[in-house]
């Protein structure tokens, strides 16, 4: 995981910085930190980053702009805005901002913020699949759909489709549960890939196929479903 700060100001970033690093050291979290000092930097590097720290007040390009820009790019970075200017506050929400932090900072804001930000990640473990023989490492947001066998599952990725020796059952013990649904007995689906879903007929479309929603998992599903939406939607 990835976690920038971009602010014009040296100190303003060296204290975030202090801050998150002794956050993740206490709860035993591995991330990198990365520094940027303008807008036209961290862009160069948006693509590889998850949580970023972007102050609003900075020449050439300011973080409402440098904020609209990496939506286009990087929908999925969670953008967490500082300012000490409130009646800038508005202006973030237009490039779907998910934290505030004030200035000058508090340690216990900055802590909520980037804790905030790392539990609503989904999905950014990494699994070994195969494909004809050849080891690949995906995250597990990319795992689309999931074929269970006797002993072994198929699991489409982008288009293809890869396997791991695993049975269903112990693949689910692994799976991000914010993520993944079993459908029935043979289809897990990946909930942030669904392209639509039928309430009334229980079907999903997904990977270009239909799936039922078995009769007994339905209602737990269609709960399961809303909810992934009102909390994640938008941020996954």
């Amino acid at each position: 995981m990835n976690i920038a700060i971009c602010d014009d100001m040296p100190k303003a970033v060296e204290q975030i910085k202090n801050i998150v690093e002794k956050y993740l050291e206490e709860q035993a979290l591995e991330a990198n930190i990365l520094e940027f000092y303008s807008g036209k930097d961290v862009l160069a590097e948006i693509e590889n980053i998850q949580i970023l720290f972007l102050d609003i007040e900075m020449p050439e390009m300011d973080g409402i702009a440098v904020g609209g820009k990496i939506r286009q790019r990087n929908i999925d970075c969670k953008i967490i805005m500082a300012t000490g200017r409130e009646d800038r506050i508005k202006e973030a929400f237009k490039i779907s901002a998910y934290r505030f932090v004030g200035k000058p900072f508090i340690k216990e804001e900055v802590i909520e913020a980037v804790h905030a930000a790392i539990q609503a990640m989904l999905g950014y473990e990494v699994m070994e699949l195969y494909e004809k023989r050849m080891v690949h490492h995906v995250l597990q947001r990319d795992m689309q759909m999931i074929k269970a066998y006797d002993s072994f599952v198929e699991i489409a990725v982008g288009n293809t489709w890869m396997r791991k020796d695993i049975s269903i059952k112990r693949l689910l013990e692994i799976l991000d549960t914010r993520l993944f649904f079993q459908v029935d007995r043979r289809y897990v689906v990946n909930i942030r890939c669904i392209k639509q879903y039928d309430y009334k007929e229980g079907k999903i479309d997904i990977c270009g196929e239909v799936l039922k929603v078995s009769r007994r998992r339905k209602k737990i599903f269609d709960k399961v479903y809303r909810d992934f939406d009102i909390t994640y939607g938008g941020w996954v």
